[in-house]
């Protein structure tokens, strides 16, 4: 791809763009934007995912993400036991 983009072929985004938004924090740096989740967080340390992460999880299904590879290995999804939960983000 980088080649191609050398070569002055448009490709869409850039190479440079594409490692800078290659991450999983990145789905949490837009989380402010209007086209994100506004849930999408990022934990640095258990310590922050335990206290975290079981709120989040009272409101809906999630998504869990190591912070390297993108081709779906060491993703997780988990879902709630049924009961009464949190209806919206804001509740939790």
């Amino acid at each position: 791809m980088c080649t191609m983009h050398k070569l002055g072929l448009q490709i869409w985004p850039s190479p440079d763009v594409m490692v800078l938004m290659s991450t999983k924090g990145t789905l949490y740096k837009v989380a402010m934007l209007s086209t994100a989740l506004e849930d999408a967080l990022a934990y640095c340390t258990v310590e922050e995912f335990a206290a975290g992460f079981k709120k989040r999880l009272a409101l809906q299904l999630r998504g869990i993400k190591q912070t390297r590879g993108s081709s779906g290995e060491g993703d997780w999804n988990i879902k709630r036991k049924p009961g009464n939960h949190c209806k919206s983000y804001r509740e939790g």
